[in-house]
């Protein structure tokens, strides 16, 4: 009985050193994604500090703005790959200078490409029925894109169908990081919350 005992109280001890291991690398992992959150959480005016920005790099995106009928804005997106990639972010769909609500993109790409970056994304949305289907329903698309470096700054290229650029333009830029290579990506829009 004794040298059960002798054997048993390692083992207690044992126990509660990797229980008390096991609560701090749970309090680590809470604090890693509360970090995360707020690092890449967005607001409204994140959208709306994008849609400015936007205007401010291309006159062109102005009249956009105006001619469309919302905006799908993703003020920090993330895209990273080597031959398989995948993109991700939350952003807000804006109407009017408001936000009318809050949207997710994830997505997959194939293609020969290494790399990954940050950047900002604005969709223009120029017909009526392509905002109520985005708003009602995860809605897919498929476009290619390419990426490069020129003057020492990452830029990305978006080639759409031209049935597709009737109703949705998008624009990429504010990049950091280095992404290069051509891929064909899947992108899913999901309202999040409505306002």
């Amino acid at each position: 009985m004794k040298k059960f005992m002798l054997i048993r109280q390692p083992f207690v001890v044992l126990i509660m050193c990797l229980l008390t291991s096991c609560t701090g690398m749970q309090q680590n992992l809470e604090n890693k994604k509360s970090e995360i959150r707020s690092n890449y959480a967005v607001r409204e005016r994140n959208a709306l500090d994008a849609l400015a920005l936007a205007r401010l790099e291309d006159p062109y995106l102005a009249e956009l703005e105006e001619k469309s009928v919302a905006q799908i804005v993703f003020p920090k997106a993330v895209k990273a790959g080597i031959i398989l990639g995948a993109k991700y972010s939350e952003g807000f769909i804006m109407k009017d200078g408001e936000a009318i609500a809050e949207v997710r993109m994830s997505g997959g790409n194939i293609g020969p490409q290494i790399g990954g970056q940050q950047y900002s994304q604005i969709s223009y949305v120029m017909t009526s029925s392509l905002l109520i289907s985005v708003m009602s329903r995860p809605t897919f698309e498929i476009q290619g894109s390419l990426s490069y470096a020129s003057r020492g700054s990452s830029k990305t290229q978006i080639i759409s169908a031209q049935s597709r650029v009737q109703e949705l333009h998008t624009h990429i830029f504010n990049q950091t990081g280095y992404l290069a290579g051509i891929t064909i990506d899947g992108n899913v829009y999901e309202v999040i919350k409505r306002y």
